[in-house]
């Protein structure tokens, strides 16, 4: 297979797609450890109230996996290095929104 163009980004198969996610997923989570913690203690002490009780810590967890899981720059970073491991799963290549129009 050639070398993507310059300045363009992969396009992936869905199953790739998602795999791809989950990988941000599981790096999100360990960059946020220590909400993850701080959440878990509170629903070990709360049980229906835990909606109620937790929403802080809840809110903080949520906050801090979404600064990873919706950065385009984290995501598009994922997908290259996926699609340079298994370029069979590359779609096709699109141009960056980035890279100036030719």
């Amino acid at each position: 297979m050639a070398p993507p163009p310059t300045g363009s980004v992969p396009v992936l198969k869905r199953r790739s797609e998602n795999r791809v996610l989950e990988d941000v997923k599981k790096v999100a989570l360990k960059h946020c450890d220590g909400l993850v913690k701080e959440f878990v203690e509170c629903t070990k002490a709360h049980t229906l109230s835990v909606v109620w009780a937790c929403r802080t810590q809840q809110r903080a967890l949520n906050e801090c996996l979404g600064t990873i899981t919706r950065d385009e720059a984290v995501l598009q970073r994922a997908r290259e290095e996926f699609a340079t491991k298994f370029p069979m799963e590359v779609l096709r290549w699109a141009p960056s929104e980035d890279s100036p129009a030719t």
